[in-house]
């Protein structure tokens, strides 16, 4: 009786050993497989895009105002007083956490700090900043 135990435990061991080695593998992973490639574009995309307007009446303001963004390793401002109501881009294809700083005059200093400008596989995505302008008393 112990002979046909012993063989009956065997011969469970190799069936269960040949169930294994029958099942179908699981389907292996590509591992080298990567993203869908990205097609950047050429153009260069300002971080931040800057308007002005009159906090009284809601007009734009842009015209005549000089604009720096400044970041903890890069700043960048208009080349003098800004020629139309337009917005403003500056620190292009730069990504990063600005203050920027508006003057006009007959205006009071606009500022705000703790803008963050993020960026993509490509480019920077912007940020539109409005500042609204008080008119001096």
């Amino acid at each position: 009786m112990r002979d046909m135990n012993a063989r009956i435990t065997s011969s469970a061991i190799v069936l269960a050993l040949a169930g294994l080695a029958c099942r179908p593998a699981a389907p292996e992973r590509d591992t080298t497989a990567s993203k869908p490639s990205v097609m950047c574009t050429m153009q260069a995309v300002a971080a931040l895009n800057v308007d002005a307007v009159d906090s009284a009446t809601g007009a734009p303001a842009t015209k005549g105002t000089s604009i720096v963004a400044r970041s903890e390793s890069y700043a960048d401002s208009t080349n003098g007083p800004a020629p139309s109501d337009q917005s403003v881009g500056l620190a292009f294809e730069k990504a990063g956490t600005y203050t920027v700083t508006v003057t006009k005059p007959g205006y009071e200093p606009w500022s705000k700090s703790g803008i963050v400008v993020g960026r993509d596989e490509c480019h920077v995505l912007p940020v539109r900043v409005t500042a609204r302008l008080q008119r001096h008393s």
